[in-house]
């Protein structure tokens, strides 16, 4: 369970390519922003020059943002203040939440 694509009932990913590819996005997917997202907000995610940010909730789902304007990183601002009081707000979402 936790990864179901489609519909099939199974998941989309195996195990591992599933942990390969979150862990991908947690240390490298926000650009140079890379490592104080995973500390700040903790969640996997991946950005876009167009301004989309797409994060991972394990186990649980996806959430997207997007709004054009980028930083320095080439991240979106908005969508990651958004995403940053989504983690705020509910804390449990993030890879390192004690429980």
């Amino acid at each position: 369970g936790g990864g179901g694509g489609g519909g099939g009932g199974g998941d989309a990913l195996s195990a591992r390519t599933r942990t390969a590819t979150l862990s991908a996005m947690l240390h490298s997917g926000m650009y140079e922003a890379s490592g104080t997202w995973a500390e700040e907000v903790g969640l996997p995610a991946k950005s876009g020059v167009s301004g989309a940010v797409w994060c991972a909730i394990p186990g649980v789902g996806g959430v997207c943002a997007q709004q054009p304007r980028i930083d320095g990183a080439g991240n979106s601002v908005a969508a990651m203040a958004m995403l940053r009081a989504l983690v705020a707000r509910l804390p449990e979402m993030s890879v390192f939440h004690g429980g």
